[in-house]
């Protein structure tokens, strides 16, 4: 009997410590990744993409970045880690991921230092993945020199919960530039406010949709610095994850 309730508080043991992803980085924890090149998904779940309208573009972007070698950064929920239910939810697994960053609400505070491309899937675009495309433009050292950032919405990879407001629809790029990238990336849905504030006041930010010029922005339209004189440049590309190819 005894050896029985062992084995028994051993088995619930087991799976109350059970561990479906391995985490490189904790929530909120401040670093910096000095690579050129990432991808990044965020929260890519069917809790909040009940439609799993995204699986497909992300398991296609994560197969792409594994077959041409560039790193994919994946943010879980903390209940993710130990729960199997949360964890099987996700469009990926650990085994799938280079890092795996624990991530609540978009609490995270990683710096790309270097990075001149990184490639954006999962959601949602207004809320926790707005975070993500910010960690990517602060602390970035490559706007500061002659080259451009280059952003990718990966547009059949991501959701978001607003079906009135599809930022990956043409006629909603505008709007989507307009509320969350300016002034600097400001994220306003979310939670910017917990970080050092930045300003872009030398960058202009050019948009393309599948590869057709949409508009050149002001990151600070009230700086009295006109967009001819801006020095520095983003780009913000929306894509498809079958043109992957065609832009790395």
């Amino acid at each position: 009997m005894r050896l029985f309730v062992f084995l028994s508080l051993l088995a619930a043991s087991s799976v109350a410590y059970a561990q479906f992803f391995n985490v490189d980085i904790a929530n909120n924890q401040e670093i910096v990744l000095p690579g050129d090149n990432y991808i990044f998904v965020g929260h890519a779940t069917s809790y909040w993409d009940q439609n799993s309208s995204s699986r497909a573009g992300v398991q296609t972007l994560i197969q792409w970045g594994r077959q041409v070698g560039v790193p994919v950064i994946g943010a879980v929920h903390s209940r993710a880690i130990h729960d199997e239910f949360t964890a099987k939810e996700y469009f990926f697994q650990d085994s799938d991921l280079d890092i795996v960053v624990e991530s609540e609400a978009g609490q995270h505070k990683i710096s790309f230092a270097n990075a001149k491309k990184v490639f954006f899937a999962g959601g949602n675009i207004t809320l926790c993945l707005c975070e993500g495309i910010r960690d990517a433009v602060r602390g970035n050292r490559t706007i500061e020199s002659s080259e451009a950032l280059n952003i990718y919405l990966v547009a059949d990879a991501i959701y978001d919960w607003n079906p009135a407001f599809d930022p990956m629809q043409r006629k909603d790029v505008d709007r989507f530039i307009k509320r969350y990238f300016i002034p600097s990336f400001k994220c306003p849905d979310q939670n910017y406010y917990n970080f050092p504030s930045f300003t872009l006041s030398t960058v202009r930010l050019d948009v393309t949709f599948d590869g057709t010029p949409v508009q050149s922005y002001d990151l600070e339209p009230t700086d009295n610095v006109g967009i001819n004189d801006l020095t520095h440049l983003v780009n913000v590309h929306f894509v498809r994850s079958q043109d992957l190819s065609l832009y790395y």
